[in-house]
């Protein structure tokens, strides 16, 4: 049986990463889960953020 632990993070956690006026951070990195999946914080001004675009190998979701 796979082992089922939580993660927990606070408000320091987390790499930041700035791209086109976006600010990224990382939560929960792809390495910390076996690649399985990653949570980031994404910080997008109205307007911003990347134009309609698809991954070929990993599914996205935001709110």
């Amino acid at each position: 049986m796979a082992n089922k632990e939580i993660s927990v993070v606070d408000k320091d956690t987390g790499q930041n990463i700035s791209v086109v006026g976006d600010t990224y951070r990382i939560l929960i990195s792809g390495e910390e889960t076996d690649h399985h999946y990653a949570v980031i914080d994404m910080l997008v001004p109205p307007g911003g953020g990347p134009g309609p675009h698809a991954h070929k190998d990993i599914q996205e979701c935001f709110t």
